[in-house]
């Protein structure tokens, strides 16, 4: 084995959900006051994964939460290598999807066209169910994967 261990795609989904819903769950009982919406994962939410592995951790919190940015830094090449292949198919698939929500849209068909449909398609890419749309999702805003980054240790320096 390359490394210590990985999540499952159940197991960020629920830490997700548990981070979109921050304050309900947890905070409140620590201060029932002042807590603001920034404490909850969501658009305005930035994450960072060192050792992000393969990215599946970033590009799933990315596209659950349709946070603003999402990236994962990853220092073994090959890992690195797979990450970015994996976010250019979940690129393809959601330009495709959005393409043809656009063309149902264009022909009246307001079901498939919803808002989400550009990531509909994508766990059949991305690894079965780790892509879902938040319901927290503002309506007609869909998240991409593009906004997601996955940096070699070099880029991530360069950014730095």
């Amino acid at each position: 084995s390359e490394g210590y261990g990985e999540a499952t795609m159940g197991s960020v989904h629920r830490i997700g959900m548990a981070l979109q819903h921050l304050r309900q769950l947890v905070l409140r009982d620590l201060f029932p006051d002042g807590w603001g919406l920034l404490w909850d994962l969501g658009p305005w939410s930035s994450f960072l994964d060192v050792g992000s592995g393969y990215g599946k951790v970033v590009l799933h919190l990315r596209l659950l939460a349709g946070m603003h940015s999402s990236v994962g830094v990853e220092c073994v090449l090959s890992r690195h290598q797979i990450a970015m292949r994996a976010k250019y198919l979940c690129e393809v698939e959601a330009a495709a999807a959005a393409a043809a929500a656009h063309s149902a849209a264009a022909n009246g068909n307001t079901a498939a066209a919803d808002g989400n449909s550009s990531v509909a398609a994508l766990p059949r890419l991305c690894g079965g169910g780790f892509v879902g749309a938040s319901p927290r999702q503002p309506p007609g805003r869909s998240p991409s994967p593009s906004s997601a980054s996955i940096l070699s240790p070099e880029e991530a320096e360069e950014e730095g």
